[in-house]
Order: structure tokens, then sequence, then C-alpha cells
């Protein structure tokens, strides 16, 4: 059962963007380049990843992560991708074929993977104890950590999407999680990442 509360916004959200450019471009995604998306995603990978560790992409999207992993060549046979949206499951698996996409939420996930990693899932407005609750549900799942990457207010501050003041944000994660770590500069304002270890 789909847990999210805000589908039907995310699944509007996303599909205009899919519907008006290439599945292989970040636009698809909703991200503005593929430089400012695979830097979005070494941010996420340096929370440790190996090339033997397996990963949750959460939010997968169409599986741009997976072009990622192919360039640094790594092997994908510890990825898996999971996507509220059907139609970026359908397009990410003609993209991709053999490689595992499905489609659902966190919660909907029941295997171990020693890192969940999400770019750009909590973009969407919904409110704080919603976004809590999905780390809460990764967290659960991963035998390592979880990864994701928030919007910041200095860069982004409209009511459609959620983007936080970094600090404020981080100390609110700090109040909940014991080993954690904020990423800022990589993207000069854009967004930044926080790392949650278990």
């Amino acid at each position: 059962m789909l847990k999210t509360k805000f589908k039907k916004q995310i699944l509007k959200f996303y599909n205009d963007f899919l519907l008006s450019t290439s599945i292989n471009s970040p636009e698809s995604v909703a991200w503005s380049n593929r430089e400012s998306q695979y830097t979005r995603f070494d941010a996420l990978f340096q929370i440790g990843v190996t090339e033997n560790d397996s990963i949750l992409d959460l939010g997968c999207g169409l599986g741009h992560m997976v072009d990622y992993l192919e360039q640094k060549n790594f092997s994908t046979k510890n990825y898996n991708g999971v996507d509220i949206n059907p139609s970026y499951i359908i397009y990410a698996i003609q993209r991709k074929p053999g490689v595992n996409f499905s489609t659902g939420e966190i919660f909907d996930i029941q295997d171990k993977y020693d890192y969940i990693l999400g770019s750009g899932v909590f973009t969407v407005r919904m409110p704080l104890d919603e976004i809590f609750s999905a780390i809460d549900a990764s967290l659960n799942i991963a035998k390592k950590g979880v990864a994701f990457n928030f919007l910041n207010k200095e860069y982004l501050d409209i009511p459609e999407f959620n983007s936080f003041v970094p600090e404020e944000f981080y100390a609110l994660i700090k109040e909940r999680y014991t080993k954690t770590k904020l990423v800022l500069d990589y993207l000069g304002n854009e967004d930044f990442t926080v790392y949650i270890y278990k």
C-alpha cells in the first residue's frame, strides 16, 4: 500500500517534466543538467559507498544513477531502484534492461541494503513528519547508512517545494539520529546533503 499522502502532487509535478523532454535528459526528472545531477550523486556516494555495497536508489526516476554507476565503472548488480511514479519505472526499464527497478515507496521495501540514497526525493512540498517517516523507514532497512539531498531555502523558497536552511534542518536531524553529517558547498547554495549512519 502506498503511504505517501502527497502522491498526487508528486506524480503531477514529475509527469509534467517527463512529458516535456527526452527520457535521457536530467530535465525529465526536474534537474537542470547532467553535471549538477552527477555532482549530487557524487555527494550521496561519498557517504562511503563502494562497488561491493548494495544500493537502494529511492526515487530513482528514470534510472539516471545507473548511467552514473556505469561512468564510474561500478557494476549495477547491487543496484535497485524504486520510484512512486509507475511511468518513470516503465521508461527506466526500457532505458536499462536487466537492471532492477520497481514501483513503490520506502514503506513497501522489505529487503535490506547497505545504503539507501535519495536524490531529490523530498523536493515536492510535504510535511516534515512525512519526511522523517520516510527517513526512519529507510534506516530500518539500511545496513550502513542513508544519504539524502535537500533544497537550500537560500537558493529556492517557493510554496510548491520543500526547502530548508541547512543548519536548521541539520539540527533537527541531529536531534533524532546519533551518527550524522552535513555536507555543504558542492553546488554552491543550491542544495545540501545529509548522511545518517547506522
